[in-house]
């Protein structure tokens, strides 16, 4: 899908993409906020080229 818009592979592939429906409630969007930071920090500390994406972009 990110691809389809125009989105370069590379970043489509370090990409989260989040779907809300309409029994999405405001508990599920609270509770995916809460939890969204910690998985990131955590998959970026397992990925060997974050650091270079991330000091190419400063």
């Amino acid at each position: 899908v990110l691809t389809a818009i125009g989105l370069p592979a590379e970043e489509a592939r370090a990409s989260l993409r989040f779907s809300l429906g309409r029994h999405t409630t405001q508990a599920d969007v609270d509770f995916a906020l809460q939890i969204i930071p910690a998985v990131v920090a955590q998959l970026r500390q397992l990925s060997p080229t974050y650091p270079r994406e991330a000091a190419a972009k400063t």
